[in-house]
């Protein structure tokens, strides 16, 4: 939003655009609007969304939006992905740039606080993400990107304690692979802004203590092992016959 809007039409792609993702569709006409609780947390009532293009695998998503007069959204919010936003018609106002007119656009990165907003006459504009958008609100606009991805990581540490203890990176390595098979003390609650304390909260330091044991000994014992190289060869499936746990031990010598 550092120029003034062109509406001269290009008659080649950007060198990073998608092409073989290029996809039609007459949607202002043959596509009904929606609510914003599409997308949950939701935003406030009176912003409406036509879904143009969703990626199951990603949850990226291509809309078109549309704010009614009057619309205001008066919390701040940051999301995992990144999100761009071409204005067709009408203004609305952010609180970080201001005003975005007829022919506006923006590109935002993840974790950039955007918010409050507002439309006073409404708009309707094309949205894209590149991954899945989740709302993250708060009402905190000088918190900084690596506060707010924080603050991601807290709700995973307290919502999905289990995903947080697999993913939770040590030394470099990524999840717990190891002769405990899972982290034996709980890994450190990140910093969240918004609720400081809520490590002392005894629900979260319930589900934070707790340990599923699936493998103890995170590694499959020599008769299983036999059975699953028997079955191997029976089928004709490739595969290896040496591998190691770290230095605890090694099943090179193994015969089966």
């Amino acid at each position: 939003n550092d120029s003034e809007p062109s509406f001269e039409e290009s008659d080649v792609n950007h060198k990073l655009a998608l092409g073989e993702g290029f996809v039609s569709v007459n949607a202002y006409e043959d596509m009904p609007w929606a609510g914003g609780s599409i997308v949950s947390p939701s935003v406030a009532t009176g912003l409406f969304l036509k879904l143009l293009r969703y990626d199951p695998l990603t949850e990226a998503m291509t809309f078109l939006y549309s704010m009614s007069p009057q619309y205001i959204q008066d919390n701040i919010s940051y999301h995992d992905c990144a999100e761009e936003s071409y204005h067709i018609w009408g203004s609305s106002w952010m609180l970080q740039f201001g005003d975005l007119p007829t022919g506006g656009y923006f590109w935002r990165p993840p974790y950039i606080n955007h918010g409050s907003f507002r439309s006073k006459l409404g708009c309707i504009a094309l949205g894209r993400t590149d991954s899945k958008l989740h709302n993250y609100f708060h009402y905190n606009p000088w918190s900084n990107p690596d506060e707010n991805k924080s603050r991601a990581a807290a709700m995973l540490y307290r919502q999905r304690p289990q995903l947080f203890k697999w993913v939770y990176m040590e030394g470099g390595h990524n999840h717990p692979h190891g002769p405990q098979g899972q982290l034996d003390a709980p890994p450190p609650a990140p910093a969240d802004f918004e609720h400081p304390d809520y490590a002392a909260h005894p629900q979260t330091k319930i589900l934070a203590d707790q340990s599923y044991d699936f493998h103890r000994m995170d590694h499959l014992h020599k008769d299983e092992i036999a059975a699953a190289h028997k079955f191997a060869h029976e089928n004709g499936i490739a595969h290896g016959h040496a591998h190691t746990h770290g230095a605890d031990h090694t099943h090179d010598d193994d015969e089966y």
